[in-house]
């Protein structure tokens, strides 16, 4: 008798059986299928090896007894047919009314096929000279359609549904499945192999090692079930619409810097077992730092948050006596968010933009919030998507001189072109791309732009003498933005002359240090600097005498302030002079009609901004704009 391999088999199974059970699980549905798959398909390859034991000896065994062994070792294999069917679509994001639908039609059609299994008759081969143990008949050919039609429909909904099973796991669904045919069509093609068992349970081994060792869900330090754990187990609460609560705690605050690193993360898991062993809620790790707590319904969540809030103010520790101040983030509103990701996303985007905004490190994800957290998410997409297409575009604002009377200089604006060819202005994303560490990319594509536009079209076929391109606070910070912007210039060939760098007041607070060596590289290298918008943030005149400028640019808003408040309008003559008296120039921003021109001419202003000239033009049209006014004056 063949039984060797189906031992092995067993054998196997017995060991992932008792790996699996001895692990904390999370109690996912596919936790639940795959544990009655290890059962089903330990009763497949019990029933295999009993088969054989029969048939060999069914000459001494009456008929009825064999016909029953060797028909519910094939039944067992459409059953385990049918469950890894379903293990499969456990994965796909389908509501629960979907899945049993499609549970109760597969079925159907298991019974139909159990029925021809019982029905149909079943013959036996035996050659105990060639040691060939086998059935045959149209038993036999029944079971091998049916797990045929599985198998099809198993590898037909894994290619289907890339956009909702990662490619890592659908790969491994083809192995499985390939497992299965590769072991049906030797025993179909050489009688003495018996490993179609062997194959199922070396197939389950593979999945356990892939996906269901509990182990892959376990944080090794803390012993908290980990992100992925958190990903797989919020997916399914998504897909069942069961409700579910989410707090966050980040324990990224110290608030005594005199306690030791090690009596502070002691605390600190003090604090997380505190949590973690509170019943009927589910608590994940999220990176070194944060704690994710699931709750299943909205009264456990105030009854633990109250308690939670009390403990934390005894104190943790020796005697109580490290005090942490975690920031706490409750997000009631899951219903908003539509995958586990998109949690993990807001999480971090309120950390980023709401925790310094409030004095009790409690945020309470509002609807708001989460809003405006999937409007940043949209627009760091199409900031992503117009930088890889080249929808990223320049447009030039004329600057006029007071003194000479035509148009010296421009500056140099961003502009994303959406999808459908609508513009989209800077106030829209730049911030964006600066909270999510895409300035320095954008603002290079600017530049290169404007290298470009400068090689092709150079200021004295213009009719001017330098373009202003923007530099913000991020990318003053950043070390190797001299070298950059210089080789940069160097590859397109441009005069340093021609590129005037506007920094803001916030950048020279914030990396004073960095932005002064990028400075005295590029000024070295020989183009100017301005400093932009004087009048807002932290104006100081002490900047202007620390930072080496050669223009200030007043903001619109104090322009405006000028015009509309006569304090303001004594500030901001004393501001001029006192700039003019440095041998500075000034620019006036934000200049809209003539009798505000006016006002600044008379006033000394040296240079003029604004829509009384011209709104930021696209290249080409402001191309055409100069070779007009400046061939005929202003």
């Amino acid at each position: 008798m063949n039984i060797g391999t189906q031992c092995c088999g067993l054998a196997i199974l017995f060991f992932v059986l008792f790996s699996y059970v001895r692990q904390r699980k999370l109690g996912l549905k596919n936790e639940k299928t795959y544990l009655i798959l290890l059962f089903i398909t330990m009763a497949s390859v019990i029933f295999d090896i009993l088969s054989v034991i029969v048939i060999y000896n069914k000459d001494n065994l009456p008929i009825v007894l064999v016909n029953i062994v060797a028909k519910a070792y094939l039944i067992s294999l459409i059953l385990l047919g049918v469950n890894s069917l379903f293990y499969i679509i456990g994965d796909l994001r389908v509501t629960v009314d979907d899945f049993y639908k499609t549970m109760c039609l597969y079925f159907i059609w298991t019974g139909i096929f159990i029925f021809a299994i019982a029905v149909l008759p079943i013959d036996y081969v035996v050659d105990k000279d060639r040691n060939i143990v086998f059935c045959a008949g149209p038993s036999l050919i029944a079971t091998y359609l049916c797990v045929a039609s599985y198998l099809i429909q198993a590898l037909h909904i894994n290619f289907k549904a890339k956009n909702y099973i990662n490619q890592e796991t659908r790969k491994s669904i083809y192995y499985w499945m390939g497992m299965w045919i590769a072991s049906a069509v030797v025993q179909v093609l050489s009688e003495r192999f018996l490993i179609v068992g062997f194959a199922c349970s070396m197939g389950l081994l593979f999945i356990y090692i892939k996906f269901e060792n509990p182990d892959l869900n376990m944080d090794k330090i803390t012993g908290l079930f980990n992100q992925r754990a958190f990903i797989t187990y919020v997916n399914q609460m998504i897909q069942t619409k069961q409700e579910y609560y989410i707090v966050a705690i980040a324990f990224d605050f110290r608030n005594d810097s005199s306690v030791e690193q090690s009596v502070f993360d002691s605390a600190i898991m003090e604090a997380v077992n505190y949590i973690n062993a509170k019943k009927n809620i589910t608590v994940f790790i999220n990176g070194q730092d944060e704690i994710l707590v699931v709750y299943k319904n909205l009264k456990l969540l105030r009854e633990y948050g109250l308690e939670l809030e009390e403990r934390f103010e005894k104190g943790w520790g020796t005697n109580n006596a490290v005090i942490l101040s975690p920031y706490i983030i409750c997000i009631k509103e899951t219903r908003l968010l539509k995958r586990p990701e998109d949690i993990l996303t807001c999480i971090r985007y309120l950390r980023v933009n709401n925790i310094d905004k409030t004095d009790s490190h409690f945020v309470y994800a509002d609807e708001k919030m989460i809003y405006d957290m999937y409007e940043q998410h949209r627009k760091v997409k199409l900031i992503v998507d117009s930088m890889d297409h080249d929808r990223i575009e320049v447009f030039y604002q004329p600057i006029f001189s007071t003194y000479e009377q035509f148009f010296i200089s421009a500056e140099a604006l961003v502009r994303i072109r959406d999808e459908k060819g609508k513009i989209v202005p800077p106030s829209e994303f730049v911030e964006v791309a600066e909270k999510n560490g895409l300035i320095i990319q954008l603002g290079e594509i600017v530049f290169r732009k404007v290298c470009q536009f400068l090689k092709n079209h150079s200021p004295d076929e213009l009719g001017i003498r330098y373009i202003e391109v923007n530099l913000s606070m991020i990318q003053c910070e950043y070390v190797k933005l001299a070298d950059d912007y210089i080789a940069i210039m160097q590859q397109y060939d441009i005069d340093p002359k021609w590129i005037n760098f506007e920094i803001t007041e916030s950048a020279s607070t914030v990396s004073k240090s960095n932005m002064l060596k990028n400075i005295e590289r590029l000024r070295t290298y020989g183009v100017h600097f301005s400093l932009d918008d004087f009048g807002t943030g932290h104006s100081n005149l002490n900047y202007i005498v620390d930072m080496p400028v050669n223009i200030v640019k007043f903001d619109k808003e104090m322009i405006n302030s000028y015009f509309e408040n006569g304090k303001a309008k004594y500030v901001m003559e004393a501001a001029m002079h006192m700039i003019q008296g440095m041998n500075l120039k000034i620019v006036s921003e934000g200049i809209e009609d003539e009798s505000q021109y006016n006002e600044m001419y008379a006033l000394g202003i040296n240079y003029i901004q604004g829509y009384y000239f011209s709104k930021p033009l696209p290249q080409d049209e402001f191309i055409q704009y100069l070779k007009n006014v400046n061939a005929k004056g202003v």
